[in-house]
């Protein structure tokens, strides 16, 4: 605190009042991605032919003025996992840019799925995959072949289809 009240302008008579006991960071931004996986995409087991990442958790969104309550409770999946596509990790008109983890491109409701920790760690092996690969062959992130991708993943020991 004394740092950013010497060096941040308008921090001189900062105070911290409140702190969490631990960082529980569960929602952030989210990109508008190329494709934006929706809860449509998830209650009826929507295939991508550039899927890079698969997620095997639940609805986990909880209602933002009732926090105690899931808002997605009792809405079924049609599949035990929900497929990432490539496309929902590359923000719309920026190129050779690529996130991965919670601010995927996708429908708040939707965020549950994708942002846990395994499907986070999924995302971030397919996009430093993506970007060697772009690298390599000197083209966008957007300009790749997904086939390569996915072909790159699979020998790396990474899940893209259910076993």
């Amino acid at each position: 605190m004394n740092t950013l009240r010497r060096y941040a302008p308008g921090f001189a008579d900062a105070r911290l009042t409140q702190t969490s006991s631990r960082i529980g960071v569960r929602d952030t931004h989210r990109i508008v991605g190329d494709y934006c996986v929706t809860v449509a995409d998830i209650k009826t087991g929507k295939r991508y032919e550039d899927t890079i990442a698969l997620s095997g958790y639940q609805w986990d969104m909880a209602d933002p003025k009732r926090p105690s309550h899931q808002r997605m409770e009792g809405q079924t999946m049609a599949l035990q996992f929900t497929e990432i596509p490539y496309r929902s990790l590359l923000p719309q008109g920026v190129d050779n840019l690529i996130v991965a983890g919670r601010n995927v491109s996708s429908e708040w409701d939707a965020l549950g799925v994708l942002r846990i920790m395994p499907a986070c760690m999924a995302m971030g092996q397919a996009a430093g995959t993506a970007a060697a690969l772009a690298a390599r062959d000197h083209l966008t992130t957007r300009e790749i072949q997904v086939a390569a991708l996915r072909a790159n993943l699979l020998k790396q020991g990474a899940i893209l289809v259910p076993q």
